[in-house]
């Protein structure tokens, strides 16, 4: 349905680990546009009837003008804030076109809060960087872009990270935080993988509550060479 009014394009793609779909949201069309096109319009009177149609079609006649208005729209960090501890993105990154791409994501989120900034630090991949409290070690780290279903991944590590209390059982809080030796994991990734987030999110989970746990999400995207070399057919 969505495809059918214009608010989603599809489109297919394959690559070394299968089929895959993208889905591009489209801006819909405002009340003028709406009942001016045929098809969408018939399609509401279809639905709602002869009179609830009347009703909605008078917002036509709305004064839509927000010029001499003031915006009062809030910000995501304004809404969802972070805690107390400053957060720092320490970033893996050089002169590529990959590492650019990284660091303008970066600096797109660093821009949104007082509470985030940005530093340089020597990571295994480039491009990479970690989320970590302002003056600690964290092992939360990313390689590549956490986009696509990844986004959430990535929000909910950064509140995480702050001191944000994960929404996980207390006794599985417990069996984390009784691991005693260090344990690093590693979880490639298609952006367009749906079941990935889960296991990037509960890996991320362990990495914030047990110091001992550490884990590293890979975009197999940016990390072809890593693909490749390890044979990996489908992810996670």
């Amino acid at each position: 349905k969505l495809e059918a009014t214009g608010l989603i394009k599809t489109f297919e793609g394959e690559d070394k680990l299968g089929k895959y779909h993208i889905y591009e949201l489209q801006k819909p069309l405002n009340e003028v546009k709406f009942f001016t096109d045929d098809l969408l319009s018939t399609a509401l009177l279809e639905m709602v009837g002869n009179e609830k149609f009347k009703k909605l079609s008078l917002w036509n006649k709305f004064d839509n003008n927000y010029h001499d208005k003031k915006e009062v729209t809030k910000q995501f960090f304004d809404v969802f804030n972070l805690n107390k501890d400053n957060i720092v993105l320490q970033a893996q990154l050089k002169d590529d076109a990959n590492s650019q791409k990284v660091k303008e994501f970066l600096q797109e989120i660093v821009a949104m809060s007082p509470m985030i900034s940005l530093e340089e630090k020597e990571l295994p991949r480039t491009p990479s960087f970690r989320i970590a409290k302002k003056g600690q070690e964290s092992g939360v780290e990313f390689a590549g872009l956490p986009l696509g279903h990844e986004f959430t991944s990535f929000i909910l590590a950064l509140l995480q990270v702050s001191g944000r209390p994960p929404k996980v059982e207390t006794d599985i809080v417990k069996r984390i935080q009784a691991v005693d030796e260090p344990m690093h994991f590693e979880t490639y990734v298609s952006l367009t993988c749906h079941n990935c987030p889960d296991v990037v999110q509960a890996f991320n989970i362990m990495s914030v509550v047990n110091p001992n746990i550490s884990h590293t999400m890979v975009e197999g995207g940016m990390f072809k060479d890593e693909i490749e070399a390890k044979g990996i057919m489908s992810v996670p």
